[in-house]
């Protein structure tokens, strides 16, 4: 994982020089290039790269140089604030003879009438003790020079003690003999997923519980300072963008630079299947990263060969905790089985719509899982709510569908409770309830997984008896609401929970409202209703299921959800397949 890292780093010209990083700045102490003190200024760019002492800089002596906090740089305190702004005026100072704009820097803290003019301003100033300030000569921030560097370095070693000169060990990233780090610069950006505002180390020993074989700290893990400085900058570049998963940062890239990214189709709602939007109806103003992805999700559904299928994709939850790098898995492969998994994934979801032609659309991970939560009557924060009651869950179902798994049975219980609330109180009187799609699309997939053939439209064949209960259902709905169209309560809102669970003590009773209702239809519609109550019950072998299985259940969700599309589906539909 780490050497994985430490490659991206290196391809994509990501290594940092060892001693910098991209730190914090609100404002700059603006000088003339005659070190004439002119304003308080705020900061154009809130990230700079610039020099870092590391865990040195935690302190009571010692602080960072030329970016840090105002309190040290314009010394408004006592004690270790005062010990703390000399070391800031000796560090520029020192390196004032690489570079002239130090020395400048050094003089306006070195007067005290110009420190005083400079601490008055920045008292009437918006900006706070604790903020992050630097210094600009001219109208150019003093760390952006290179001039320092080669100082930079040498100052650095003498004041820092991450290095340790006793002996040489092997390092645990590359593989070469190195000069181990003491302690490792940490990594920032995992501050939402529990991670510490100045950083989170990826190696750590400073345990007991982190030692062993009689070796003691960095001798357990040897990190050679460039190494672990090229991983820090890949992890920092990669959790910019990583979406926040199962509250973890969902960190993932590839081992070549890929010309689409197969993680983005999680994130992103397509068209595909028979209802896909064609090629001359995109347009540029959709952007084309997501023109990518939607050809990427078309390729998949038709069964197009994969991008790049040799390359690799590495997956890496992180979160912290304690000032550490927590990780939460690591998965690594080619993309042609990422491919593959999709593709699965996709053919797994297809589900025909209701009153339409075509495919369902693929829906994205978060509207998959607001469908598990718990039913209420007023959603508050969906975000909170999934990270307690879909804590564990969510990276579960993440894994099924990256590495083709069964889905957790959970998800199916979930789905099934979403429906049954859903489908229960007022109806619509020009409108007959079926199960929510979204949910109906989970149960198929949860079942597919579960070896049991479903297919995107009506099986009229298919051997469950729980099935063929559920297309019965619908068509008992169906013909209710065509003879008592302006009724608020129906066949669904008042027995669905009852006949997906128990469906022996609930159809009898609906096989005999049918006949009343029959008789009020025109005799059109009565035969064409009797005709299909005909068919199914053909199907189904006495006596009736008395309680049924959660799978069971999914298979009468989806033979109601399948019933109710074959039953109000287009006649264009019908042209369609009379034609082809």
């Amino acid at each position: 994982m780490l050497k994985a890292l430490y490659d991206y780093a290196r391809n994509n010209q990501l290594t940092a020089v060892p001693g910098f990083k991209n730190r914090a700045v609100d404002a700059y102490i603006s000088l003339d290039r005659e070190g004439n003190f002119l304003d308080i200024v705020p900061a154009a760019v809130k990230k700079v790269f610039a020099p870092d002492l590391g865990s040195t800089a935690n302190g009571t002596q010692k602080c960072n140089i030329l970016i840090s906090k105002a309190e040290y740089v314009l010394c408004l305190g006592d004690g270790n604030i005062a010990v703390k702004h000399a070391f800031f005026k000796s560090a520029l100072q020192s390196g004032a003879d690489y570079e002239p704009m130090f020395g400048l820097c050094f003089a306006a803290l070195e007067q005290p009438e110009r420190l005083a003019q400079i601490q008055e301003a920045y008292a009437q100033s918006k900006f706070k003790a604790g903020s992050n300030i630097g210094f600009q000569v001219d109208g150019i921030p003093i760390e952006s020079s290179h001039n320092y560097e080669a100082w930079w370095q040498i100052f650095r070693k003498e004041q820092c003690d991450d290095v340790t000169e006793e002996g040489n060990s092997v390092c645990v990233i590359t593989g070469v003999l190195t000069v181990p780090m003491k302690t490792v610069p940490k990594v920032p950006g995992l501050q939402v997923v529990g991670g510490h505002t100045s950083g989170d180390a990826v190696v750590c020993f400073d345990k007991a519980a982190f030692c062993s074989y009689g070796l003691e700290k960095s001798k357990n893990a040897a990190v050679s300072e460039e190494a672990i400085t090229a991983v820090n900058a890949a992890l920092e570049s990669l959790l910019k963008d990583a979406p926040i998963h199962a509250n973890t940062k969902l960190v993932h890239w590839y081992k070549e630079s890929a010309p689409v990214d197969y993680m983005q189709l999680m994130d992103f709602d397509f068209l595909w299947g028979d209802n896909q939007v064609e090629e001359s109806e995109e347009t540029e103003a959709e952007g084309a990263d997501q023109l990518e992805i939607r050809r990427l999700a078309r390729a998949i559904w038709k069964g197009e060969s994969p991008v790049q299928p040799q390359n690799v994709y590495y997956i890496l939850p992180l979160s912290g905790g304690g000032g550490r790098v927590m990780v939460r898995g690591y998965e690594e492969g080619t993309c042609a089985e990422l491919h593959e998994s999709f593709s699965t994934w996709f053919h797994d979801l297809s589900l025909c719509t209701i009153g339409k032609s075509g495919m369902l659309r693929h829906p994205k991970l978060p509207t998959i899982y607001r469908r598990l939560l718990k039913p209420v009557k007023v959603e508050k924060n969906a975000s909170d709510r999934m990270k307690k009651e879909l804590s564990g869950l969510d990276t579960q179902i993440l894994y099924s569908i990256i590495k083709n798994w069964p889905l957790p049975d959970s998800m199916a219980v979930k789905a099934l409770a979403y429906i049954r609330s859903d489908l229960y109180g007022d109806g619509d009187a020009f409108y007959m309830k079926h199960p929510d799609s979204v949910c109906c699309q989970i149960l198929k997939a949860w079942l597919i997984r579960r070896g049991k053939p479903m297919a995107t439209t009506v099986n009229y064949e298919y051997p469950s008896a729980a099935y063929q209960c559920g297309r019965l259902f619908a068509v008992y709905a169906a013909i209710q609401r065509k003879a008592n169209p302006d009724v608020n309560v129906g066949v669904v809102e008042r027995y669905y929970a009852s006949a997906s669970v128990k469906p022996a003590f609930v159809l009898g009773k609906l096989a005999s409202l049918s006949h009343y209702h029959l008789s009020k239809l025109d005799s059109g519609s009565a035969v064409f209703y009797q005709k299909m109550l005909n068919s199914i019950s053909c199907q189904i072998a006495l006596p009736l299921p008395n309680v049924l299985t959660t799978e069971e259940q999914s298979e009468f969700a989806l033979g109601y959800y399948q019933q109710c599309a074959e039953i109000f589906k287009p006649k264009t539909a019908e042209t369609t397949e009379t034609e082809e």
